[in-house]
């Protein structure tokens, strides 16, 4: 079982992190530990991170691009791709939600603290 508090993750009882969650990297670990416990430890999944609040481009990820919401290119290339098996959205946007739950992603519903331009991915 994990267990995720402010700065401490427990997987099946044993201390995997003591760290302050605030480094993008860190949360998708947890983020990947939670599906791990869902019964998705031997799959392969593809975590696309998409925040509704872009200021270089306004609402880009659902701006069509060749006909289709920019998001769903995204979500299409991994569903193609032969390593992965499972596409997942993490997402504070409903309308990028429900985009990307019409092409097949599962949908990580993120947190509003945790969608702000401090956290970025790499």
């Amino acid at each position: 079982m994990v267990q995720v508090s402010s700065d401490i993750l427990f997987f099946d009882g044993k201390l995997l992190l003591s760290i302050e969650l605030k480094d993008s990297k860190i949360i998708s670990v947890c983020l990947l530990l939670l599906l791990i416990k869902k019964g998705l430890a031997m799959t392969t999944i593809a975590i696309i991170p998409a925040r509704g609040g872009s200021k270089g481009v306004p609402r880009k990820n659902i701006r069509l691009l060749a006909g289709k919401p920019l998001i769903a290119h995204s979500i299409e290339d991994a569903q193609e791709s032969t390593s992965v098996d499972q596409v997942y959205v993490s997402t504070d946007d409903t309308e990028i939600a429900s985009i990307s739950a019409e092409y097949g992603a599962k949908i990580i519903q993120r947190p509003a603290d945790l969608a702000n331009p401090a956290f970025l991915t790499n």
